[in-house]
């Protein structure tokens, strides 16, 4: 006897957790193969493929059967995906934007100037402040991450989480060091 597919039933998926894992296996394939055209590398398509699955549990309940389940899971993936690139790509564009004013005040300075060498060094200190601010995983994943200058895959497995978790708590981290670091920039002169 051939196996029926599963319509979704968002009550169902939201009670009912033996519908629930059934429903994730029989649709599963399907929402990874779109994840994964949009993803930079295989991890990156798990990534978005939990995402996508954690999306559908928020929006379960505004599931109107007018229409074809797939086709609104598609835009549910698609959307998770989007979001995901269109933050890539601001986080890409910031980086690059801060390493070119970096470029160019290291252009600017020609011998090194003692009062540039102290505010070097302030700069590092404030950043050092600033890593204390943080909470607890956040500080481990950026001293581990930004400082000894490990991988990804490696923090992750220093810490025994995924690699998901890094990705997180250094994004969830990033904002709190650039406010304090540019809170504490001297005024310009």
């Amino acid at each position: 006897m051939a196996n029926r597919r599963l319509e979704f039933n968002p009550d169902r998926f939201s009670s009912n957790s033996r519908y629930a894992r059934k429903f994730v296996a029989q649709e599963s394939s399907f929402a990874y193969q779109i994840c994964r055209k949009y993803a930079t590398n295989d991890e990156h398509a798990a990534d978005l493929h939990q995402a996508s699955w954690g999306k559908l549990c928020e929006v379960a309940s505004t599931y109107s059967k007018k229409g074809a389940f797939r086709g609104w899971f598609y835009k549910i993936i698609r959307s998770v995906c989007v979001d995901d690139y269109l933050k890539r790509r601001d986080e890409t564009e910031a980086a690059a934007e801060y390493a070119a004013s970096l470029r160019h005040e290291a252009r600017s300075v020609q011998p090194p100037d003692p009062l540039a060498l102290v505010e070097q060094e302030d700069q590092c200190l404030a950043f050092d402040e600033a890593v204390e601010t943080l909470p607890p995983k956040q500080r481990q994943v950026v001293v581990l991450r930004l400082i000894e200058k490990l991988t990804t895959k490696e923090v992750a497995e220093r810490l025994g989480v995924t690699p998901a978790t890094v990705r997180s708590h250094l994004s969830h981290a990033m904002p709190t060091l650039v406010a304090y670091m540019r809170d504490r920039r001297p005024p310009p002169p």
